[in-house]
């Protein structure tokens, strides 16, 4: 039975990477994936981690842009392995479905600065297109 999920984002580029997931506390998980299976809205899943006995990470591939205030719907989609014969880890099944919106977990980061230095000024469209302007007159 899954209590809580949240994002994470491990290397702190202000893009996530991990949902942790925690099922019932004192749950003792098996670290049995074979037959485990999520998705994640907007994302690849790359894989999954045991954490500790009742918390488990899925693994997802980083997007292109910054992200760490996302919070994608995910699910199981199926789980013959993880818990005791895939019972504390509740799977769709027919047309019940278990979708989860995990808490914001992931940490803001700044990755976007902008500094004037001096009077000269640096005007740029593309890393390739940066032109001197001279310095304006102070009134």
């Amino acid at each position: 039975m899954i209590v809580a999920s949240w994002t994470l984002d491990t290397n702190d580029n202000g893009r996530i990477d991990r949902i942790r997931v925690q099922v019932k506390p004192g749950a003792a998980l098996n670290n049995a994936f074979s037959g485990f299976v999520a998705t994640v809205d907007g994302y690849t899943v790359s894989g999954y981690l045991l954490v500790g006995g009742d918390v488990f990470d899925i693994t997802i591939v980083e997007g292109t842009q910054e992200d760490s205030s996302a919070a994608p719907k995910w699910q199981v989609l199926s789980n013959s392995t993880l818990g005791s014969g895939g019972s504390l880890v509740e799977s769709n099944v027919g047309t019940t479905i278990r979708a989860y919106v995990p808490a914001d977990g992931a940490r803001p980061v700044i990755t976007f600065t902008s500094t004037a230095l001096a009077r000269t000024r640096r005007m740029c469209t593309s890393p390739s297109s940066c032109t001197k302007t001279p310095p304006r007159a102070l009134p």
